[in-house]
């Protein structure tokens, strides 16, 4: 009950202004590649929990056209983490995400608990693409500045496997069933 309690007071502009202090601190405080990326890792870690959070004691049953947009956005997000991400590339997911945004709308002024956590799981998305993102970025330069590092086979296990979860996730949204990842991670 505290939860939905703390939810009702928490809105999308103070999700972007802790989005936006989130990233100004990593952005100054600099950090060598290898801790760049453990940073990049536990953000991300940290994003996929919360998102996992919120889907445990939740049984989706309505608006099925925005299940399936957030579904479509996360299960694109899982084939962008899985593979690799040029830099020249526009940015992984991003007509899912305007898609999910657009079915998201609607929503905009229902205080309902099920709008709050489709909202939620909309920033999460977004927070998972953009580590994603950033993250494929540090793993290309990492490579190309650092070869002999060892750090890289790493940084490709573990985006595999947030690529697992966040399929996963998406099928679950899709479907309206708990997220089951069986997944072992060494």
């Amino acid at each position: 009950r505290l939860g939905a309690e703390l939810v009702d007071y928490v809105s999308a502009a103070d999700l972007a202004v802790l989005s936006l202090c989130l990233t100004i601190v990593y952005a100054a405080v600099p950090l060598a590649p290898g801790e760049a990326a453990n940073a990049g890792l536990l953000a991300l870690s940290g994003g996929i929990f919360q998102t996992l959070l919120s889907l445990i004691f939740w049984p989706l049953r309505r608006y099925t056209a925005v299940r399936q947009a957030l579904a479509a956005l996360f299960q694109e997000i899982a084939r962008a983490a899985a593979s690799p991400i040029h830099a020249s590339d526009a940015p992984p997911a991003s007509l899912q995400s305007t898609q999910a945004r657009d079915a998201l709308a609607p929503l905009d002024s229902s205080r309902s608990l099920e709008a709050q956590r489709y909202r939620m799981l909309l920033s999460e998305a977004e927070r998972a693409r953009l580590s994603i993102l950033a993250l494929s970025r540090i793993q290309t330069r990492i490579g190309s500045e650092f070869p002999e590092n060892g750090i890289e086979p790493g940084l490709e296990r573990f985006l595999s496997v947030t690529a697992e979860i966040l399929s996963s996730i998406g099928g679950a949204v899709a479907s309206g069933r708990t997220v089951v990842w069986r997944g072992v991670v060494p």
